[in-house]
């Protein structure tokens, strides 16, 4: 049973208390409690859903300026490699975890790492405004654009299938958090027995299997509408160098267009993390 869930709450000098994960908490802590939690939540998603949108607003050019597209991708390279210093420690590792689902998070990896870096020299090698005067390097422009091309399509997909191996940390996070924020049952008294935890615990659990299931109806749907983007922007074109210029929808708003681009990269979300669930059952077999 889920210590978060089975909350006791007992009569004390008149006054009601509730024991969380065997501590015992007034009211006004409780509140405190749901308050912090209400906090997190929000700055939490908030913050997934902005870096999303700003990767996917990458990859829609025709939407601003080139010049601000540049100054935005620098940003973001900044971004990127401020998390890989920060989460060094865990390359120390890498050797020595040799499960199949560790492999496959592992090669995933590999592919997001090749396909940023030559997004980056590319973007570096074609920039019209900011670098054209400052870096110079060996091949034609028209070359380095199709490289762009490219390697932004492979790295909107590897983004995708990196997000993939941590979607269902996310999604139990996300689901518990709102559970917790949703099911507020009134407080136990000290007459009251282990049945009333156990089916507070119940209620618990269904909320967090509901809330799912609407997270998992909600991604369905956004996969849906990134197989009809993949396929009406003609992406795999792109991805075998059939097609050299970025798909815009000029009678769509910008936000639409980034949401589509957004669509494809959580369909292959949504394919990694099945990948991700397949090899981690053959892990567990395995040992």
């Amino acid at each position: 049973m889920d210590q978060r869930s089975s909350q006791e709450t007992v009569t004390v000098e008149s006054s009601s208390v509730t024991v969380v994960e065997g501590k015992i908490e007034s009211q006004e802590q409780a509140q405190k409690r749901k308050r912090k939690l209400l906090k997190d939540l929000l700055t939490g998603v908030s913050v997934y859903v902005l870096l999303l949108l700003c990767f996917s607003f990458l990859f829609i050019v025709h939407a601003t300026p080139l010049v601000f597209h540049e100054v935005f991708g620098l940003l973001i390279f900044v971004v990127v490699i401020t998390h890989v210093v920060l989460l060094r420690s865990f390359f120390s590792f890498v050797r020595e975890q040799r499960q199949p689902v560790f492999i496959y998070r592992d090669v995933v990896l590999l592919g997001l790492a090749i396909a940023f870096i030559l997004a980056v020299i590319s973007g570096i090698a074609y920039s019209h405004v900011l670098l054209k005067d400052v870096i110079s390097l060996p091949g034609s422009r028209r070359m380095w654009h199709d490289v762009h091309t490219v390697s932004t399509s492979y790295l909107l997909i590897f983004i995708g299938l990196h997000l993939g191996c941590y979607a269902q940390k996310f999604a139990t996070w996300l689901s518990d958090s709102l559970a917790q924020l949703i099911v507020s049952p009134a407080p136990l008294s000290a007459e009251d027995t282990m049945a009333d935890a156990v089916k507070r615990a119940q209620r618990m659990n269904k909320t967090v299997t509901w809330i799912k299931r609407f997270l998992g109806g909600g991604l369905a749907l956004i996969c849906i509408n990134g197989i009809v983007q993949f396929v009406e922007q003609s992406f795999f074109d792109k991805l075998i160098a059939q097609r050299s210029f970025s798909f815009y929808d000029f009678e769509s708003s910008w936000l639409s267009n980034a949401v589509n681009q957004l669509s494809i990269m959580m369909l292959f979300m949504a394919i990694s993390a099945l990948l991700y669930w397949g090899f981690l059952h053959l892990s567990a077999k395995k040992d």
